[in-house]
């Protein structure tokens, strides 16, 4: 076979697997069989024909719109069943998993000089007055390097994806999670915390320690207001439950007028990893 029939051919399979790759894919096969019926977050592609059905479908709820995408909250049998119709031409489906990530040092990026206003800046930066945003595994809200001068938290909000729906405190429009405020934290109401690896509160430490517990392990902005959400490695469409934990942070942020930033040290092997994803595009709108 030359070349260019070689190609062609390939060319032709390529456009087949995509056109069938979201109901054939593997993972969105086992979430069909496991959780058919599980409020999940998609990603369906944005045509005005589909956008007018869903706004009046009583089984979807549209959370946000951009560009190229409809994100929305919809059970996976629901999704299956819309593409087969026909109801929608395309959804958004991830193949790879999520891991944590962790990669930071203050010594080496100068930090501490940042922090007593030292090489030629006019004043010290130390994170007052504002706030940082944490997507992580989970927090140890209690370490004593995260507590004020007062021994409160400085955590506003705790957002924990891992919870069941409650009617009270999952929070809307996002639909799934239960979410704690700063007086649940200081009251010891707050049932949510680090369980597993130690990952969230060590990036949390890296990013707002004020060095309290041993007076040397100070983070990188250590006067700075945390909102951490617990991320659920075993959403589907996980990528997007992260899109959803940056926009509540930077509308709390927002309610608050202060400034924030976002650390997300996670993320997966896979993916097109070049910004033009669902997630990444609700995250940069």
């Amino acid at each position: 076979m030359g070349k260019f029939k070689l190609h062609l051919l390939l060319l032709v399979l390529f456009i087949q697997f995509e056109s069938v790759a979201q109901t054939e894919n593997f993972r969105f096969q086992q979430l069909l069989k496991n959780a058919p019926t599980a409020s999940t977050a998609f990603a369906i592609k944005n045509e005005s024909v589909v956008l007018d059905r869903l706004l009046t479908c009583n089984e979807v709820k549209v959370k946000q719109i951009t560009k190229n995408w409809i994100y929305v909250q919809a059970t996976p049998q629901w999704i299956g069943e819309a593409q087969k119709s026909g109801f929608i031409t395309q959804f958004y489906y991830e193949f790879a998993p999520p891991v944590a990530l962790n990669d930071s040092s203050a010594v080496t990026h100068f930090v501490r000089d940042v922090q007593i206003g030292a090489g030629g800046l006019q004043t010290p930066f130390t994170g007052k007055d504002v706030i940082i945003g944490y997507v992580d595994q989970g927090l140890d809200y209690n370490h004593p390097d995260l507590l004020d001068a007062n021994g409160d938290t400085r955590v506003l909000y705790y957002w924990d994806h891992t919870l069941p729906i409650d009617a009270v405190r999952t929070p809307q429009p996002y639909g799934y999670g239960q979410l704690w405020y700063k007086s649940d934290i200081d009251n010891g109401i707050c049932t949510s915390n680090e369980e597993s690896t130690g990952h969230g509160t060590t990036v949390t430490g890296v990013g707002s320690s004020d060095g309290s517990a041993t007076g040397r392990e100070k983070g990188m902005a250590p006067d700075s207001k945390i909102i951490f959400v617990e991320t659920n490695f075993n959403l589907p469409n996980w990528t997007l439950t992260i899109a959803d934990a940056c926009d509540f942070i930077f509308k709390k942020a927002d309610s608050l007028g202060l400034p924030a930033v976002i650390n997300l040290s996670l993320g997966s092997y896979l993916g097109s990893h070049d910004g033009d994803d669902p997630a990444s595009e609700l995250m940069e709108q």
